[in-house]
């Protein structure tokens, strides 16, 4: 590609030039990786057996190969019912939503359960047992306190050294593990997954994104992260874990169990498996929030960029399902007579918004905005220092210990020196239960043990359900400390989202905001601190995200009230039209930082629209003709390990017939397909799949002295009808068709049909 021209490939670079005659001491291994991979720790010449397609970002075939053996297979088919076909993508579809569910509960049951164990053994050395939720206090029918339950402590009544190294001491246990698990175990698992998936479905094949073994390291992970005291959330991993879940559950296998149930092979393919990853990510959101349309708003907006009207269908009930049973596994015997629920519970919100509020609105989304552009500058500037020193997995796991140490050691100060005791009045009385009344006389509470001793949608559910306000000095002491512990967090090398931590920083900036106007227009404005923490909440999450219809809806369905859709649909555009103005969003800046090439919605630069294929096409291309030897065709192979299509043609008149891509290529030596013609099946994939690619110890590309007397025809098996460009089309063009078909290779030839370059 010239290096004028704009991104449009998705293949990794060619290390090597592609010829018809490759040298043969050209291996077919490189060791090339991208530079943050920890295959480029791997000493030369170790024993772990990889193939080129596990070291560079890869592309994947959203377009079906139509060569011969697919046409003879669909008419064999012609008259059968495609019935059977349907039920089955439906029965995946209710699988995944279901399995989505469960493994939400399990994450949610064990952070319940780790973060009991961490603050009954604080509580021992607090002098004091109100930490446990359903013993503090008990309140009568009418929402009163019962005075002999109380449990009162002045300042000095809070030990400091016993508690504070006991907090960090489990906190730190708990990350290790979570370290542990990304570091050692699954390296793709760390963040929230978000953009990885985004790119997945964007057509960039991620190694090993969506594994079994990456889902367990993400789901035990974010249980120890989420219970180690980390500002970070659990729904992007959520959403990974569900992308993960649909992945394995549509194809029937697993390559790292050695398991293949031979079930629905017929969606082994990357077309299908992208359509039930899509509906996978969708569950997640709905198992987070409790949003079902949300979930599939979500897909649409920021991780889908193939869609449909079947697939829109299949995502919703997919995203709906998944709260529907989530929600009958946490609460069974009350479920019928609740509304929907998911991981994150913020209670029914009641209130409107005034016509009053909208200038006021507006600037909150404004804000909002600078922000998050503000985290996003910040975080990419620690991330690129982190890629410099942080650049090994013992460093890493440092950081992650010393990241963790830092935030649970602020965390603690806070809660037993920098605390205000507020009155218990001021709090909704069904929600004066979970009050943390740590050194307060009674009918008072803690202010900052009741905002960071407990889960973030808990501390959130308290600003958005306090009728009265908070005092600014305790706003500002929780939120400047936790902003920036959230930006040192997100990027370490532990499972971790970032929705619930922008949230509860947008809310208790939208109280700050509410109160900051009333006070300082002395009541003739009157802003509810309550309401706006909702909308700050909006504000922050919009400014680092960027999205805005699903963020809107999602927070609409968390809320239960539909009366914030205009002041939401305010706030998140303003925060996005700001934001954009300064930085992407966080998830694209990380994935142009990580050298993902994801392919964009439009051709942004005007100074693109002039160039034509001929400008941006590889004009280095590997020819084939279409009756090749075993052993030329191993020696192409062997010769250019990163180039994943092989142009065939016609030897006489050198015109182009087909395109093979490079697996169809082993796959026809792996099978001896000169010996005999091969079925469709067998190209089908298995849990036996990478070992084809494990050239060194399978021996498939060796060469044997046969091969130069064995030839392949290559008819049958390449695709006849790839989509092809002229050299002089318009780039624009070319973008349009390659982004809106969900294209891997586009060839151009001349005037002449003779190939001249690839576009991929």
């Amino acid at each position: 590609m010239s290096t004028s021209a704009p991104h449009l490939k998705r293949e990794s670079p060619r290390r090597s030039p592609s010829t018809t005659e490759p040298a043969e001491e050209t291996p077919l291994i490189q060791a090339d990786a991208p530079e943050d991979s920890d295959s480029a720790e791997e000493p030369v010449g170790s024993e772990r057996w990889e193939s080129s397609a596990n070291q560079t970002y890869n592309s994947l075939d959203f377009d079906e190969v139509e060569n011969e053996l697919l046409i003879e297979s669909r008419k064999r088919d012609s008259g059968r019912s495609h019935e059977p076909w349907v039920i089955k993508q439906w029965v995946i579809i209710i699988i995944i939503g279901i399995l989505t569910a469960v493994v939400a509960y399990g994450i949610d049951q064990g952070i319940a359960f780790l973060m009991k164990i961490k603050f009954e053994a604080v509580d021992k050395y607090m002098g004091t047992t109100t930490h446990n939720d359903t013993h503090i206090v008990h309140v009568d029918v009418n929402g009163t306190l019962v005075p002999e339950e109380r449990v009162a402590y002045s300042t000095t009544d809070i030990p400091f050294a016993a508690p504070f190294f006991i907090f960090i001491a489990i906190n730190m246990c708990y990350v290790a593990v979570a370290a542990a698990l990304v570091i050692f175990g699954e390296p793709v698992a760390r963040g929230s997954g978000i953009g990885e998936i985004k790119c997945y479905l964007n057509g960039v094949r991620i190694f090993r994104v969506v594994r079994f073994k990456t889902l367990v390291c993400k789901a035990v992970g974010i249980l120890f992260s989420v219970a180690s005291g980390l500002p970070c959330g659990k729904e992007g991993p959520m959403i990974h874990s569900g992308a993960a879940i649909a992945s394995g559950i549509a194809t029937g296998k697993s390559t790292k169990l050695h398991c293949d149930t031979g079930i629905f092979r017929e969606f082994r393919n990357d077309r299908h498996k992208r359509n039930f990853v899509t509906a996978g990510a969708a569950a997640g959101v709905g198992a987070a929030f409790g949003a079902p349309v949300g979930g599939l708003l979500f897909a649409v907006e920021e991780v889908g960029s193939f869609w449909s009207l079947d697939l829109t269908v299949k995502v919703f009930v997919c995203s709906a399902i998944t709260p529907w049973v989530l929600q009958l596994l946490l609460d069974p015997h009350e479920y019928a007579k609740t509304s929907i629920r998911g991981l994150i519970d913020f209670g029914k919100v009641e209130g409107e918004y005034n016509y009053s509020d909208i200038p006021f609105v507006i600037l909150l989304g404004i804000l909002g905005g600078l922000i998050g552009a503000a985290f996003i500058w910040t975080n990419i500037k620690l991330t690129k220092w982190r890629r410099k020193y942080v650049n090994t997995k013992a460093r890493r796991f440092i950081e992650v210990l010393f990241v963790n140490g830092l935030t649970s050691a602020v965390l603690i100060t806070l809660v037993l020196r920098g605390f205000t005791c507020l009155d218990e009045n001021d709090v909704l009385p069904a929600n004066r239960a979970s009050l943390k009344r740590y050194g307060c006389n009674p009918g008072e509470y803690n202010d900052m043990a009741t905002y960071f001793f407990r889960s973030m949608e808990e501390s959130i559910h308290v600003l958005i359900h306090t009728e009265t306000s908070i005092p600014i000095k305790s706003l500002i002491i929780q939120i400047i400390p936790y902003y920036f512990l959230t930006i040192l967090t997100y990027g370490i090398y532990v499972p971790s989202g970032l929705f619930l931590p922008t949230l509860a920083l947008g809310a208790s900036f939208g109280h700050l905001y509410a109160q900051t106007w009333n006070s300082m227009t002395n009541g003739a404005v009157t802003l509810d601190p309550a309401r706006f923490a909702v909308y700050g909440g909006t504000a922050v999450l919009g400014g680092v995200v960027r999205m805005t219809i699903s963020v809107v809806v999602i927070i609409m369905e968390a809320t239960g009230n539909t009366s914030f859709f205009y002041p939401l649909t305010m706030i998140t555009l303003a925060a996005k039209f700001v934001g954009d103005k300064i930085t992407h969003g966080v998830y694209e800046e990380h994935i142009h930082l990580n050298n993902i090439p994801l392919l964009d919605t439009a051709v942004e630069d005007p100074k693109y629209e002039s160039l034509c294929a001929e400008q941006v096409m590889h004009q280095n291309i590997v020819i084939v003709p279409r009756v090749v030897t075993v052993a030329h065709l191993k020696k192409i192979l062997r010769a250019t390990p990163f180039d994943n299509a092989l142009i065939v043609i016609d030897p006489e008149s050198s015109r182009f017939v087909g395109l093979l891509l490079r697996r169809s290529a082993v796959i026809l030596i792996a099978k001896q397909a000169d010996q005999r013609k091969l079925e469709l099946a067998d190209f089908v994939k298995s849990d036996k799949e990478r070992q084809l690619f494990r050239v060194k110890k399978y021996g498939i590309i060796e060469e044997d002295a046969e091969d130069v007397n064995r030839s392949i025809d290559l008819k049958p098996y390449m695709d006849q009808w790839p989509f092809t460009v002229q050299k002089a089309t318009p780039f624009t063009r070319v973008f349009r068709t390659f982004r809106e078909l969900g294209l891997r290779h586009i060839v151009v030839l001349d005037e002449l049909r003779k190939p001249v370059g690839l576009i991929g």
